[in-house]
């Protein structure tokens, strides 16, 4: 049960961080106003954390890349662990 739970929450998770991308290639998105504020304040200090890395010189940011495949793979093993001992 807590493994289906957890495997829910990081697939919402995982749409915020893509419609939080897809957003942030519209121009005109006025981040301080509701409902992206909220997606920019769940969604930006986990891509920060990979920023810092994963600039390239062209200042394309690979980051969202690396988060998502990152959380992937966290999802997975953990909601397999999880199963694995009944939970």
């Amino acid at each position: 049960m807590i493994s289906k739970l957890l495997y829910q929450a990081f697939e919402i998770y995982w749409w915020i961080i893509i419609i939080k991308v897809f957003l942030e290639w519209i121009p005109n998105v006025n981040w301080d106003r509701q409902p992206v504020k909220t997606l920019a304040l769940l969604v930006d200090p986990y891509l920060e954390i990979f920023s810092k890395f994963t600039t390239l010189p062209s200042g394309l940011s690979l980051s969202p890349i690396i988060a998502l495949i990152l959380l992937r793979l966290i999802q997975v093993n953990l909601v397999a662990l999880l199963a694995h001992f009944g939970l």
